[in-house]
């Protein structure tokens, strides 16, 4: 079903819906604490937690599980996707989908920091998810001074329809302090050319 409400997250658990077309939260959702070990999987979010984001963190969040989620910011101006907070640990993305999402960060382990400024983060995998209509970038930002982010995955992933001619956020996907970058068999379309790298940076 469809529940109208925000949903608060304050300790780690697993949230499941019924798959993205039977669950709806319309609320947004924020996550608060910290928290290690957080599994979100088939449900649709949409709608704001924070007022800027769809589902907005605003603790350190480690060993983050998403899975056939999809985030979808109904194209409000300036509503990210899932930002805020410092996420670290291992994180893993797959199946899901970014939508419709009016601001610079569709998905993002240490928003509003500026290069390699976030969480220690041991792996990350970005995979088979769905990018589409956004203005935002995946940024995935290893902590200072810690060693570079030894595996990071982008893979399998469709990207459409981002951008605009004016563009300024720099790439689909980001990468900061990380060793080993995969980046394969990935379609990108309808791309915005201003200052724009699809492969990332």
């Amino acid at each position: 079903g469809t529940f109208g409400e925000t949903v608060a997250i304050t300790k780690a658990l697993t949230l499941a819906g019924a798959g993205m077309d039977a669950t709806t939260i319309a609320g947004g959702m924020t996550i608060g604490g910290a928290l290690s070990g957080l599994a979100l999987r088939d449900f649709t979010v949409r709608g704001s937690g924070t007022g800027t984001s769809v589902i907005g963190n605003s603790g350190l969040l480690t060993d983050l599980v998403v899975d056939a989620v999809r985030v979808d910011g109904l194209n409000v101006a300036n509503r990210h996707g899932f930002i805020g907070g410092q996420i670290g640990g291992a994180i893993s993305i797959t199946a899901s989908e970014f939508v419709n999402i009016r601001g610079w960060a569709a998905f993002d382990t240490r928003s509003g920091a500026g290069g390699n400024d976030g969480a220690q983060i041991f792996s990350g995998t970005f995979s088979n998810n769905l990018i589409d209509n956004t203005i935002g970038h995946i940024a995935f930002r290893q902590q200072a001074g810690a060693a570079t982010l030894p595996n990071l995955v982008f893979s399998g992933n469709t990207v459409r329809n981002v951008g605009a001619a004016t563009n300024s956020f720099g790439a689909v996907f980001k990468a900061f302090n990380a060793g080993t970058v995969d980046v394969t068999g990935n379609t990108v379309s309808g791309v915005g050319t201003s200052g724009f790298n699809p492969a990332g940076e």
